[in-house]
């Protein structure tokens, strides 16, 4: 989320997939699991029927082609329907007949955006920027990662790169090149807005009744912030970004924004901003939210209570969920410094992979979770992608919990764009000048036997001034008993969705 402030220019800078052809079709844990598993093992829901004020930066919006359970909240598997689909209206977005951007409450549907000449799969060109969009996540990860101090963590890089699309629209000049360069785009706003809409596109399609990927843009412009329609047009058909405004003298902006980030992430991130000042002139926001069973679920009757070896070495007690078979392959991959494996989600019964996978690298014990990471690049990471291979694995993942409340303003700066902070040119949004006080990530992640939860807010305030396995599968063991490293993506993309490291 960003948020735009009217004001004198400062004197000083403002503080601040792999084949899986040979996994074995196992449905996943439909039983009881332990007390940490319950909940993520529930069918992803993508229902939104409370938003009945149009938000088109909700991903629900229509129908759902893949999930038989709309009118459930997957935050509780338990109950019939969404608590808030019994209002009436939706108190978090109404309708502002004042609004100077008119159409916000006019953003065309899902089914509109979809349709609307969407790819079956992403190009070479875009596979080409991925790979940097990729660099960009590790690098992003290695400088969070001093941020944790050898604390497990979890970011989003896409959560951010949309933000970050969303800020270099409405940049020219230097602040756009930056914001451009450090993506790895070079100076083609154009090519970066095709690649985001493409990806909103490929997500929304390939949604099913075991995954859920949800991703939401929003714009809340204070009533005196002159959007330019220009702007507002294509962060509408690239971000699918729903607009209003607020006056923000008159009203409690952030209690907004956080209902807002509460409403897109299931509640699972119920606060951004403790307060958004009325000198603020807009406030840009993503949201993304993850949620998915594996393909091949741990039975939680073989979670045992063993040691794993800290960041600082000591030992501590956890749970570590275990699965070993000779029936059912696990995309392993071995390198010099680490062992992987790949772990799909999805519906086992189908004969495709699924949509979405988490990779769990395991440094060496002589290479530090820190000093692995900070050597990933996005040409490591796709030669580490195309290296795995069907394998019987003795396999030991903990389950665990990490999560992420950073002001993200001095890591940014350190990646290279450091004008949109200070000597800002944000003139392609508005003829008032602004620049950006805060950029904030807030994300967490839950996983457990029976699959991933997770969720991701971005915000900024802003002032004015594979090959296939071998013929003979190995059976290997690989026991995450110590600091590891883990990323979910997107399949038919590669897009990075969450990244971060269990300590």
């Amino acid at each position: 989320m960003i948020a735009f402030v009217a004001c004198e220019k400062p004197d000083t800078e403002p503080a601040q997939t792999a084949d899986q052809q040979n996994q074995e079709q196992v449905v996943p844990g439909d039983g009881d699991n332990s007390d940490n598993a319950g909940d993520v093992g529930g069918e992803p829901n993508t229902s939104t029927e409370n938003n009945e004020t149009g938000d088109p930066g909700d991903d629900n919006q229509g129908e759902n082609p893949g999930d038989d359970n709309q009118g459930e909240n997957p935050s509780d598997d338990n109950q019939g329907e969404n608590p808030d689909d019994n209002q009436g209206e939706n108190p978090d977005e109404p309708e502002n007949p004042s609004d100077p951007n008119p159409g916000s409450s006019e953003e065309p549907s899902d089914y509109t955006f979809l349709s609307s000449g969407a790819p079956s799969s992403l190009s070479d060109a875009d596979r080409d920027k991925l790979a940097a969009l990729n660099g960009f996540a590790f690098r992003f990860a290695a400088l969070a990662d001093k941020k944790a101090a050898q604390g497990s963590y979890v970011v989003s890089p896409t959560s951010l790169i949309y933000l970050l699309g969303l800020l270099s629209e409405g940049a020219a000049g230097t602040t756009r090149s930056e914001i451009l360069g450090m993506l790895g785009f070079s100076g083609n706003q154009q090519a970066l807005n095709e690649f985001c809409r493409n990806l909103i596109v490929l997500s929304r399609a390939s949604a099913t009744g075991e995954e859920a990927l949800e991703l939401a843009n929003a714009l809340v412009l204070n009533k005196d912030f002159p959007l330019r329609e220009s702007y507002r047009e294509t962060v509408k058909n690239y971000y699918d970004a729903y607009s209003c405004n607020k006056d923000f003298s008159q009203e409690n902006v952030a209690e907004f924004v956080n209902a807002w980030a509460s409403r897109h992430t299931h509640e699972r991130i119920t606060k951004v901003l403790d307060d958004v000042p009325s000198s603020t002139m807009a406030v840009l926001m993503n949201a993304l939210y993850f949620k998915a069973r594996w393909a091949l679920a741990f039975d939680d009757y073989f979670t045992k209570e063993e040691k794993f070896t800290s960041a600082s070495g000591e030992t501590r007690k956890e749970q570590m969920m275990h699965r070993k078979d000779m029936y059912s392959r696990i995309l392993y991959s071995k390198g010099n410094d680490y062992d992987a494996v790949k772990l799909a989600y999805g519906d086992p019964w189908l004969e495709s992979p699924g949509n979405y996978a988490m990779t769990v690298i395991l440094p060496s014990e002589a290479v530090s979770s820190e000093e692995f990471l900070s050597d990933l690049s996005g040409n490591k990471w796709a030669a580490m992608q195309s290296s795995f291979s069907g394998e019987y694995v003795d396999l030991k993942l903990p389950r665990f919990e990490a999560d992420f409340d950073e002001t993200l303003n001095e890591i940014l700066k350190t990646l290279g764009a450091e004008s949109m902070f200070s000597t800002a040119n944000f003139s392609n949004m508005s003829d008032i000048p602004v620049f950006v006080n805060l950029i904030k990530q807030v994300a967490n992640i839950t996983v457990n036997e029976v699959g991933t939860e997770a969720a991701a807010v971005s915000v900024a305030t802003m002032e004015a001034s594979s090959p296939g396995p071998p013929e003979t599968p190995r059976f290997v063991e690989f026991y995450a008993n110590r600091p590891f490293i883990f990323a979910i993506t997107e399949q038919s993309t590669g897009a990075i969705l969450f990244l971060g490291c269990y300590r």
